[in-house]
């Protein structure tokens, strides 16, 4: 009986979303909001966006907007789910989006000039992409991922 009983409690330990899991999910959705938000302001804004001449045009800042919305959301339902290919899919996404993001502040939305605040926004996407790969290989979220 007590044998069962401590499966049993093992079981539901191992199923149980791990905090920092959820944190990290929750980022991911974040970010998917982020994206889609983006997408929706450079279709709702356009013409104003091209009599700016905002460096990549309208279009690139739509299709920026999308591709953060189709990688980040998936990845946070894989990592709220414990689905088996969640970490790989997570940490692929981070470094992506990293990427993404140090090309549009870097290449496209300071051209000939520093961006303002670039160490502190390198810290926190450091510190960000850090994050996603400690949390990943933590016992109880490899644990709640091999369930």
């Amino acid at each position: 009986m007590n044998q069962e009983r401590a499966r049993r409690s093992d079981a539901a330990q191992r199923s149980r979303r791990p905090s920092p899991i959820a944190l990290l999910a929750l980022v991911f959705f974040w970010l998917a909001l982020s994206g889609w938000a983006r997408l929706y302001l450079a279709v709702r804004d356009w013409a104003l966006l091209e009599e700016l001449g905002v460096a990549g045009g309208p279009l690139y800042l739509a299709l920026g907007g999308a591709v953060w919305g189709l990688l980040a959301l998936p990845a946070a339902w894989a990592l709220w789910t414990g689905k088996r290919w969640a970490p790989v899919t997570a940490r692929l996404v981070a470094v992506i989006l990293f990427l993404s993001f140090w090309f549009d502040r870097l290449l496209m939305a300071w051209v000939g000039s520093s961006p303002p605040n670039w160490i502190f926004a390198l810290v926190i996407s450091l510190f960000g992409l850090a994050f996603t790969f400690v949390v990943l290989v933590l016992p109880a979220s490899r644990a709640y991922f091999t369930k």
